[in-house]
């Protein structure tokens, strides 16, 4: 039996998220404890050219550690409300306990400028995520939420993500353990509406 090994040219990060922007590829990965976005018009070449660390959180707080998988979209006015559009990241977080993932949102505060400051979408606070609110239902308050993506049906955004009901009580080897994949409409891109 013969061996193969493959190197990926494009990311040596996990969770990668590609998009165009402006010419250019822009990717974002989880590199140990920080969301790392990287832009280049060759993806073959992205580690070679611009990149800075788009959030890297400070110990101490309930999103300090475990980020997954992030996601970079843009919104305009028109749909999540005057003054709120522009480019938002979304990223599952904990405080060290994996039952504590939690989903959060950061937004580019720098306009267009994708590798300027990213913070918190409300106060401004640079490198400070927004705690995603699910004003009608205790999802994102008692269990696991991440794996955020987004979609567009018939001009209304929903939001997709992960739960798990189980695993602090039970394991995951336990047969009352198990994962859901949800989706809700969401207004602004911190605030699901209604009942995923």
């Amino acid at each position: 039996m013969q061996t193969i090994s493959f190197h990926n040219p494009i990311c040596q990060g996990a969770d990668p998220w590609m998009f165009p922007f402006e010419g250019k590829f822009c990717l974002c990965c989880t590199a140990s404890r920080s969301i790392v976005l990287w832009r280049a018009a060759d993806p073959t070449k992205i580690h070679d050219e611009e990149s800075i660390v788009a959030f890297e959180p400070e110990e101490g707080h309930e999103w300090s550690h475990d980020l997954w998988s992030p996601e970079i979209h843009y919104y305009t006015d028109e749909e999540i409300g005057a003054g709120n559009g522009g480019w938002y990241c979304y990223i599952a977080c904990d405080d060290g306990a994996n039952t504590k993932h939690r989903m959060y949102v950061i937004k580019c505060l720098d306009g267009n400028n994708l590798l300027g400051r990213w913070g918190n979408p409300l106060t401004g606070e640079v490198n400070v995520p927004q705690k995603i609110e699910f004003p009608d239902s205790d999802f994102n308050v008692n269990e696991l939420c991440g794996g955020c993506s987004v979609i567009n049906i018939n001009n209304q955004k929903y939001i997709m993500f992960i739960s798990e009901v189980g695993r602090e009580t039970s394991g995951t080897d336990n047969v009352n353990f198990y994962q859901t994949i949800n989706i809700a409409k969401f207004d602004k891109p911190w605030r699901i509406s209604g009942q995923p």
